[in-house]
């Protein structure tokens, strides 16, 4: 995977984890700037995360993670424990961060977990999914390398 930051706020942590383990791996950090990228090899089954340094308050994809969290919408419409927004363009994803955690605040938002400003551009990413040759398929493909030079050799020793 290929990754680029498009937009962010300097408080922002984004990183990949495990969802069976709970590890963590650091992509982006308060110190990475717009356009930067990064380069990735990821496992089949995973999550990423958000940290907020300002907050202390850590996001993840797996809802359910999250303090408070429920994968659909709340009394007052909202879904708190959601933090992600993903678009798809063509060859690339888009994933929009809110930081903010709570139900809906036209007013702005100065205490942590009470309300959010619902914008989803506090980070955002944009991801390129790169095809990685499968170790299986790259060690049949240099048997038959081998053996097609051994028949070749074979031909030009029988010629002589």
């Amino acid at each position: 995977m290929h990754a680029e930051l498009t937009a962010w706020s300097h408080n922002n942590e984004l990183g990949w984890y495990d969802p069976f383990t709970g590890e963590h791996h650091q992509l982006l950090s308060v110190d990475t700037t717009v356009g930067d990228t990064v380069r990735v090899t990821l496992p089949s089954v995973f999550g990423f995360y958000y940290y907020n340094t300002t907050f202390e308050q850590a996001y993840y994809t797996q809802s359910s993670w999250n303090d408070g969290g429920m994968l659909g919408a709340g009394s007052q419409g909202y879904a708190p424990g959601q933090q992600f927004a993903l678009f798809n363009e063509e060859d690339y994803w888009w994933l929009g961060i809110e930081d903010l955690f709570g139900p809906l605040s036209v007013n702005g938002c100065a205490a942590v977990g009470l309300c959010s400003d619902w914008d989803y551009n506090d980070m955002v990413v944009r991801f390129e999914p790169v095809s990685v040759p499968e170790p299986g398929m790259t060690a049949l493909l240099g048997v038959g390398l081998l053996g097609l030079a051994f028949a070749l050799r074979r031909k030009t020793s029988s010629e002589l």
